[in-house]
């Protein structure tokens, strides 16, 4: 009943989003700002009836023949972008970033802030601690699909803009496979968007990766997570595993990446490492091979990073997220191969 009463809300916000698409791609400006970083252009996008959703550029060429890639963050409620006290260095969250200053790239790249959240405040450890909220962050998957949906239109209406690559990293590839099935393949064509990313996520319920979590640690059993599903199952209130019960729902009982993704024939590109200790390799390994099974045709790419973690650093702390960035445009310039390859440590 309660999957019933979800579809049918989902169904709901793709008739107001569908529907007002010729409106919102019409209508939408985009206010510039530069910011202390100076590789880092601010791109404030208003809204009527709530606040502004902000989205940061790196290195922004505004070259409409280059791919450009947005990119929606993870589960934490990190601004993207912190300084440090006393020295003003710029810390960031945004998955890329370092490639992106280590050395150039014929793309374009824009990195979507969560609602609320203010980045180029001091850093500190009350505000990388701060909770998501409704007014913070958001909780349920609904709503940052919808923030994620209004950023893609008011971005991909902008003059500059090439053909867009829209990415999630962890959590944010929850939202982008939701931003996918609220749209359909038809208007994610409309805005440019030729491939979407998973990157450090899973294909099935959080609560298998919970599962699989259990098998290969000693932290819990798997019959303690399956009793957890259970209650949550049962309309439950209050917190679970650190967030706010409506979230786990949103994201781990009401829909799954794999039951938003397999209907579409939007291009996928997939990225896990196998030493990833938040989202276990086995659950995109899971995602992978049902988009294979299940479209003979699908064009997906499936990147394993053999030694690297949640972030791609390897046992060493060096960054590969270079070689994904790498990988995800050599698969776009060659128009969508179905492959999977392993990249050694």
């Amino acid at each position: 009943m309660k999957r019933v009463i979800f579809k049918i809300k989902n169904a709901l916000l793709c008739l107001v989003i569908c529907g007002m698409f010729p409106l919102l791609l019409r209508g939408q400006e985009i206010i510039e700002e530069g910011t202390m970083d100076k590789a880092v252009t601010r791109l404030i996008m208003p809204r009527e009836d709530m606040p502004a959703i902000d989205a940061y550029a790196v290195t922004l060429k505004k070259n409409p023949q280059m791919p450009l890639m947005i990119m929606i963050p993870g589960s934490k409620c990190y601004p993207l972008f912190m300084r440090k006290p006393a020295t003003n260095r710029v810390l960031s969250t945004v998955m890329f970033y370092d490639a992106l200053m280590d050395k150039p790239f014929d793309m374009n790249f824009i990195a979507v802030e969560r609602r609320n959240l203010k980045s180029f405040q001091e850093y500190s450890t009350e505000l990388i601690s701060r909770k998501c909220s409704d007014s913070y962050g958001s909780v349920e998957k609904n709503d940052r699909v919808a923030d994620a949906i209004f950023a893609l239109k008011a971005i991909a209406r902008q003059k500059w803009a090439g053909d867009i690559i829209l990415a999630g990293h962890s959590e944010g590839a929850d939202v982008v496979s939701g931003v996918a099935a609220a749209l359909g393949d038809n208007n994610l064509k409309k805005l440019k968007v030729k491939a979407i990313c998973f990157l450090s996520s899973g294909g099935s319920t959080q609560l298998f990766d919970h599962i699989v979590e259990a098998r290969l640690t000693s932290k819990q059993t798997a019959q303690d997570v399956f009793e957890e599903l259970l209650w949550l199952t049962g309309n439950p209130t209050g917190e679970y595993r650190g967030f706010p019960v409506r979230r786990y729902m949103s994201y781990a009982i009401e829909t799954t990446p794999l039951e938003e993704l397999k209907n579409l024939h939007t291009p996928i590109f997939i990225a896990h490492g196998t030493k990833d200790k938040n989202s276990p390799i086995l659950s995109d390994d899971l995602l992978a091979a049902e988009l294979f099974r299940t479209d003979k045709k699908r064009m997906l790419k499936y990147l394993i990073l053999e030694g690297s973690d949640h972030g791609y650093n390897n046992a060493q702390g060096e960054s590969r997220s270079a070689d994904v960035l790498v990988n995800i445009l050599k698969w776009i310039s060659g128009g969508f191969p179905r492959q999977v390859e392993t990249l050694p440590v």
